[in-house]
């Protein structure tokens, strides 16, 4: 969300009522927020320039979002401590202020940081 400081309750009560799900990264997983072509393009060229440093990060997969941009799905080589997740997001391409937001949610230690909201799929 974009508030900042909203609590995993607040999150998961909006979301519903978005009929969205509320997704959070396992411990080497990078969530990617790419609001246009540019930022997907910056991904890819920093993907490729990881993987010629023998640091692979691959694509699980790519989504589309609430408002029709896209969200990337990343598993890192290792585990990741937030601080790290949001500055490879960042380096990544990922919505900057997004990943301001999160880094005032660590220093504030407050959780979770990283999250995705997904529309549900229709059954």
């Amino acid at each position: 969300m974009s508030d900042g400081h909203r609590s995993k309750v607040d999150m998961e009560a909006a979301a519903a009522k978005d009929n969205c799900d509320v997704i959070l990264p396992a411990d080497d997983d990078l969530f990617i927020d790419l609001d246009s072509a540019q930022d997907v393009y910056v991904m890819e060229a920093l993907l490729a320039l990881f993987k010629d440093q023998s640091y692979h990060i691959t694509t699980v997969k790519v989504t589309r979002s609430k408002s029709g941009n896209k969200h990337a799905y990343l598993k890192a080589p290792g585990r990741l401590t937030e601080l790290e997740r949001l500055c490879l997001q960042a380096i990544l391409g990922s919505d900057r202020k997004r990943e301001a937001l999160g880094f005032l949610r660590v220093i504030r230690g407050e959780a979770p940081v990283t999250v995705f909201f997904e529309r549900k799929e229709s059954t």
